[in-house]
């Protein structure tokens, strides 16, 4: 038996210079939908965890509180701002991120982890 409030590892390809939008759900350990009316949803995206700065931040919009579901997005100028290296596969497009949620009352719940991986745009 495992126990844990790791959240899920979800591993995230952003296009360099598009609109990125992922609809999430959070769940109680149980795996049922967590109601988070009132919460906080905060996401971050860094080089590495460990980095003293972010690099972007993930807008979120809760779109059903009830069933614990929100979008996190960013905007095309966003994404454009985030270095890409010359191809996906590059270091240099390589980045670690999470999404966390804040109760009314101070609790805080991770939802979802893992790595960034920015591709190059090609058309601008």
């Amino acid at each position: 038996m495992r126990v844990g409030t790791a959240g899920k590892r979800v591993d995230l390809l952003i296009r360099q210079g598009a609109t990125f939008a992922i609809e999430l759900r959070a769940v109680t350990p149980a795996g049922e939908p967590k109601p988070i009316a009132g919460y906080t949803v905060r996401s971050q995206i860094r080089k590495m965890p460990s980095s003293p700065v972010s690099v972007a931040s993930l807008s979120a919009i809760v779109t059903n509180a009830p069933g614990g579901v929100f979008t996190l997005y960013m905007t095309a100028a966003q994404t454009a701002a985030l270095v890409a290296g010359e191809t996906a596969d590059s270091a240099a497009s390589r980045y670690a991120w999470d999404v966390e949620i804040e109760s009314p009352s101070g609790f805080v719940s991770p939802v979802a982890w893992g790595t960034v991986q920015v591709h190059p745009e090609v058309t601008r």
